[in-house]
């Protein structure tokens, strides 16, 4: 989690290299600045944003970034045109951060019944409307809406099985027999891990939970339809990694699954375009291991962008092949991955190296419909040249 240390007097003293991009992500956001900035929260690290470019003549420096959250940083979600930043940490913690002022506002929901008690994932799912900017959506064992930033929330009925995990089996133990640090350094279980709104329709929300639920609601959340049932061949509680309301039709959507916690390495990928009254799987191409993210390209929603343990998959059919991007991409875990809304870049963050950066997914997006052309040129976007600049000659930076 810290980090690589070195020391040269047999471990009196430690030098830590703090520019090798070996960071674990959990959850990534983007603003709309100029040039835009990253922000990520990260594994016992806090949570930080940096830019996506600088004119300094050495690129982007460690001192370039800025501490915007404590504790394990999850999701960020900065607000469109605003200094405020919705910072998630562990167990449902979300802050309102005020970047010009540094204010903070805790903003997690609490029942008002005593005897109930909320469950929130380690990585708790928060999301910005993109059709309301005021609105926000935090996962717990119910979801939670906001519509004035955070001040105030609406909660639905709770969406998973309600199961008690004390009753399921560990290597053939049940959780009641466990004596000694029973559930130490885990999450409670029966919470909400993906939240989705669809583009075309704000009331139409997605939400997959840990325990193998696929929910889906047409009128903003009031009522839910069960949908994982209907997939064929999926086993009963398989963790859902994401859920992805797509611009191909108001019933569209994609889910993954993750099962690697009951050893099963396989890939699950499903799509339905009916509300999840049917899926069919969408895994050729993908080699074993888990799936943890997918993403849409924005203007093109045959453009499909897949995050495993191990590599970044693209597909250009809406999921019917995939194949591996095989740049210098690193093979590590795909944790969350985003498409800037007017630059078009795909910023990608890992679990262990850190941010990525790919420039301009456009040609992609206008790809598949170029195929059979002889020529053809693909769309320029508005730039911003950047002239270096030199304010300092150093800053003690190691470079590794």
């Amino acid at each position: 989690d810290a980090g690589l240390h070195e020391s040269w007097d047999y471990g009196k003293s430690y030098n830590r290299l703090n520019n090798i991009p070996i960071g674990q992500f959990y959850g990534i956001g983007v603003d709309m600045e100029v040039p835009y900035n990253v922000y990520g929260g990260m594994q016992d690290n806090h949570s930080w944003m940096g830019p996506s470019a600088t004119r300094h003549w050495l690129g982007i420096l460690a001192d370039d970034w800025k501490q915007v959250g404590f504790g394990d940083g999850m999701y960020q979600q900065p607000a469109p045109n605003s200094s405020i930043l919705y910072n998630a940490t562990q167990n449902g913690n979300i802050i309102r951060v005020d970047r010009k002022t540094g204010n903070m506002q805790g903003l997690k929901p609490f029942p008002a019944d005593p005897d109930e008690k909320y469950r929130f994932d380690w990585v708790t799912p928060l999301m910005i409307s993109k059709q309301s900017p005021k609105r926000i959506y935090l996962g717990g064992n119910r979801l939670f809406i906001s519509n004035d930033g955070g001040l105030s929330w609406d909660r639905t009925k709770d969406l998973t099985t309600a199961t008690n995990r004390d009753s399921l089996l560990i290597m053939g133990v049940s959780g009641a027999d466990i004596k000694i640090s029973r559930n130490d350094g885990t999450s409670s279980y029966g919470e909400i891990i993906s939240i989705a709104e669809s583009p075309l329709w704000h009331k139409i929300l997605w939400v997959g939970t840990d325990d193998g639920n696929v929910q889906v609601s047409r009128d903003g959340g009031n009522h839910w339809k069960e949908t994982s049932e209907n997939i064929f061949g999926l086993p009963s509680y398989s963790y859902v990694s994401r859920v992805l309301a797509s611009q191909r039709g108001r019933g569209s959507a994609y889910v993954t699954f993750d099962r690697h916690r009951e050893g099963d390495w396989n890939p699950y990928v499903y799509r339905t375009d009916d509300y999840g009254q049917t899926w069919i799987k969408l895994t050729k191409g993908l080699p074993s291991g888990s799936v943890n993210v997918i993403l849409e390209h924005p203007d093109n929603s045959e453009v499909l962008f897949l995050g495993t343990e191990h590599a970044l998959f693209v597909s250009v059919n809406s999921g019917e092949k995939w194949v591996k991007f095989n740049s210098n991409l690193p093979t590590t875990l795909y944790d969350d991955m985003i498409i800037h809304p007017r630059d078009k870049d795909l910023v990608v963050g890992t679990h262990g190296r850190s941010f990525w950066v790919l420039d301009d997914m456009t040609p992609l997006a206008e790809w598949s419909e170029s195929l059979d052309k002889p020529v053809h040129v693909y769309s320029i976007r508005p730039t911003t040249l950047f002239h270096y600049w030199k304010d300092t000659s150093y800053r003690g930076q190691e470079e590794w």
